[in-house]
């Protein structure tokens, strides 16, 4: 790779502040070769030179450390300049350094045009099927060595290790031809439909083939039924599908109403594994990252249903088709009339059923002959009469003898019957239950009022007991210790009457 050279570069900042750079890394790469690597601490500009706990808990950088050896921005920003020369710029998630460079240059007066920056998160994203693509497991992923994470020098160089082997597994020569030939994706994850290309490199380059097995144990949850409907459900992708791209399937599944995941959170409800075009439920085994993942939230109490490439196509179709499950049961447009008890529907007269078949007879009779005569067609036409008189009662009238209201059976509730509070109610419908009595309130300020008034008797009673037998003439031995005691365990009440209303207030508030 003699045209591939590069600057990878790393920020770490001292709070939330993007001009407040506290150390950067740098790695210079010739040749497709490492060539140099650096880092050094920065002296934040005095607007952000704060140095938050969470920032300092991450990278170890304090804020002595930065004002006893830092280097002011300008003069960091000469070197960077120097050591770039107009070289492009390569980052994990560039869009966070690249932000506190201009940050830190408009804070500090620097007036210099950035380099091109590259992302080295997106571009692994396009490149690799992993359960997250943080820097740590990029490299892990790709057999690099370890390395300090959040470490600016090291995380520069880790970064600088990626793109060389990512670059070396497509045959990528330059900079540019290796982003240019990685697929592009958007923030949330989602990778469009990309135009054919005769330099597209295949997917076998990026993403590892895994030999899934068919059947045998499964770590899925058996209780958890496959899906019914894509309605609403979080669905996650992993293996290859043979019914078309990925990115095509995932927006057949949009258009069926379904959530597309791109990795396994606490929101996924429905997990496909691509293990062949006819396997049907294939086993769960933790063979790719996000499996794993899969099988571990399984294990914390997640419900996800597992299904195979069989099962998502049928549900697409069915979906795309507007073909009901299996299971639904379409509703009558109307509920059988109720009937009473002992009566059952009285059959059709033979005179109806003449009537219903008069149009049969009507139609015969015209195709009989090729040029009916009107005396004909009137005689077909006597045999129809009209439904409303052939059509008998749905209820047989009720002799006057018998009571006026016979006892109804209630007919049996269907799945689609409304529940009984949204429809008029029916003689047949059970009692309501009895109505509850209402709740009494319950009298918090009882409590208040003893405890205050044990606090008074403690206080102010004790004392005039105390003068009511000094009057008496009783010996102050007798009824000092009695009022002296009293007094020592007011505050006692005072401290258990706050405590019980402080830990009612927070209960009420939460």
């Amino acid at each position: 790779m003699p045209d591939l050279d590069f600057v990878a570069v790393d920020f770490e900042t001292a709070n939330g502040k993007r001009e407040s750079a506290c150390a950067v890394g740098v790695t210079v790469v010739r040749n497709g070769q490492v060539q140099s690597s650096d880092s050094w601490l920065v002296k934040p500009p005095p607007s952000a030179d704060h140095f938050e706990r969470r920032n300092t808990a991450i990278h170890g950088i304090t804020r002595d450390q930065c004002m006893a050896d830092g280097l002011p921005w300008p003069e960091t920003a000469q070197r960077l300049n120097r050591l770039c020369a107009d070289l492009p710029v390569v980052a994990h998630n560039a869009s966070f350094d690249e932000s506190v460079w201009r940050a830190a240059n408009r804070a500090s007066g620097v007036e210099a045009p950035l380099p091109r920056f590259h992302c080295t998160l997106q571009l692994s994203r396009g490149h690799l099927d992993l359960v997250d693509h943080k820097l740590p497991t990029v490299v892990r992923h790709l057999g690099l060595d370890d390395f300090q994470h959040h470490q600016a020098e090291a995380d520069a160089l880790a970064a600088a290790q990626v793109t060389v082997e990512l670059a070396r597994r497509t045959g990528a020569s330059t900079v540019d031809e290796l982003w240019r030939r990685a697929p592009q994706r958007s923030a949330t994850g989602s990778s469009p439909a990309r135009p054919a290309s005769s330099r597209r490199i295949p997917d076998s380059v990026f993403r590892t083939h895994v030999e899934r097995p068919t059947t045998g144990p499964s770590l899925a949850d058996p209780a958890v039924p496959a899906p019914t409907t894509l309605v609403d459900e979080v669905v996650l992708i992993t293996g290859d599908l043979s019914f078309g791209t990925r990115e095509g399937i995932q927006e057949r599944l949009r258009r069926a109403g379904a959530i597309v995941a791109q990795s396994l959170t606490k929101k996924v409800t429905c997990l496909v594994i691509g293990a062949g075009a006819d396997v049907r439920n294939p086993p769960l085994t933790g063979a790719t990252g996000k499996e794993k993942k899969a099988a571990e939230r399984i294990q914390e109490g997640q419900r996800i249903a597992v299904i195979g490439e069989p099962e998502l196509r049928e549900l697409l179709e069915r979906a795309e088709t507007g073909v009901p499950v299996e299971d639904d049961v379409d509703p009558p447009a109307v509920l059988d009339d109720a009937m009473p008890v002992g009566l059952s529907r009285p059959e059709p007269t033979t005179h109806a059923r003449e009537t219903d078949a008069a149009p049969e007879q009507s139609s015969m009779s015209v195709s009989a002959s090729e040029d009916p005569s009107p005396t004909e067609t009137r005689t077909v036409e006597t045999h129809a009469v009209p439904t409303s008189e052939a059509a008998p009662s749905a209820l047989p009238r009720t002799n006057s003898a018998e009571p006026a209201s016979a006892p109804y059976a209630a007919p049996p509730r269907q799945p689609w019957d409304p529940p009984l509070s949204v429809r008029p109610r029916q003689l047949w419908d059970p009692p309501l239950p009895a109505a509850a009595p209402p709740a009494k309130p319950r009298r918090r300020w009882m409590f208040h009022v003893v405890m205050w008034s044990i606090m008074l008797f403690l206080v102010v009673g004790m004392l005039f007991v105390g003068l009511f037998l000094d009057l008496a003439g009783a010996p102050e031995s007798v009824w000092g210790p009695v009022v002296g005691i009293s007094w020592l365990i007011t505050p006692l009440v005072f401290v258990a009457w706050l405590i019980v209303t402080v830990t009612r207030w927070v209960r009420g508030r939460r």
